[in-house]
């Protein structure tokens, strides 16, 4: 483990670029002083990569000292989320950080990121004010979860087969969801035979769901994946891989999948994303319409009712993002 302490600090801002769809040139920020460090943001609105028209993002400095860093940028979305995330280490002496393909162009439409055809950019630097020389060794992901505890020489007990793909677990471990700890603390087959035998899932799914039980942790998944790991958190009851779904799905509405997102809360109850889904379509109602899965929505009555009226919220202060 590292002993060498590295003293931080952290700045951050909000840029908000308003009418950006005609946006031709680059737009400057205004200069961003935070002690010594004086930072500003470049946009140039249009970048061609690979025959993709790409927004891209420059932190440039004027008298900042030779200085360690981490540059967050992100795009805060009508839910006041930030999303659309990119993380750079880098050391700033007198040189600028780029991010030449932050979004495409088409997915500032297609995820509805122009609301009143603004652009909220989210800018957050943290600065290394030494240099740490030693390497952190970081927990395993098996002992991250659990704190200090070595587990590594503690042999599985327990297999659980998905869809023919067996995994190796401990019992303690999945003795964290009560519908488990109920099999394990009765005589039932899934005791008696150390196996537990799982066909509603994929195998990948539930990889995740046990990384989640030993680390507290997930890898990225797409929409899909998340659905399933949320069906899977609701069958085994782990409300906090609920919570974690549900804030990853939201992050994720698209034009194209918001439907798909709706009609799941609908089913699951998911009362805050089912919500957020709502009012995304309420401000994309003419492209959501225009999707294949709009059908599910008119053809069932309730929902068409909540559409209506999340949409008569909105018509008196939103202006509908358009093609840019």
């Amino acid at each position: 483990m590292a002993t060498k302490k590295v003293e931080s600090v952290e700045c951050a801002f909000e840029w908000t670029i308003s009418k950006f769809s005609s946006l031709e040139t680059q737009r400057i920020s205004h200069e961003w002083t935070f002690g010594e460090r004086t930072l500003e943001l470049t946009l140039l609105p249009r970048k061609v990569r690979d025959g993709e028209d790409f927004v891209s993002l420059y932190l440039y400095h004027t008298n900042t000292p030779r200085t360690k860093l981490q540059l967050h940028l992100s795009i805060i979305n009508m839910f006041n989320e930030h999303c659309n995330k990119f993380t750079e280490n880098g050391i700033l002496y007198y040189e600028t950080i780029s991010c030449d393909e932050f979004i495409r162009r088409k997915d500032l439409v297609a995820k509805g990121l122009l609301i009143n055809d603004e652009l909220r950019i989210s800018c957050k630097v943290t600065f290394e004010n030494h240099w740490d020389v030693e390497k952190v060794i970081e927990p395993t992901d098996l002992c991250h979860k659990l704190g200090e505890m070595d587990i590594s020489h503690i042999e599985f007990d327990t297999q659980v087969i998905v869809n023919n793909h067996v995994f190796d677990v401990h019992r303690f471990v999945l003795s964290q969801c009560q519908v488990f700890a109920a099999m394990f603390r009765h005589d039932m087959n899934e005791s008696i035979t150390n196996s537990i035998t799982i066909d509603d899932y994929e195998p990948a799914v539930f990889r995740e769901f046990l990384r989640y039980l030993y680390t507290n942790q997930i890898e990225d998944m797409d929409v899909t994946g998340y659905l399933q790991l949320y069906m899977c958190a609701e069958k085994y009851a782990v409300a906090e891989l609920k919570t974690v779904c549900e804030r990853e799905l939201r992050l994720l509405i698209t034009v194209d999948n918001v439907v798909e997102i709706l009609l799941f809360t609908d089913t699951y109850n998911v009362e805050s994303l089912k919500r957020d889904a709502l009012k995304f379509i309420a401000n994309m109602a003419s492209r959501v319409a225009a999707t294949s899965g709009w059908k599910k929505i008119v053809s069932n009555p309730l929902l068409t009712e909540e559409v209506l009226n999340e949409l008569a919220k909105c018509i008196p202060t939103v202006k509908l993002a358009r093609e840019i």
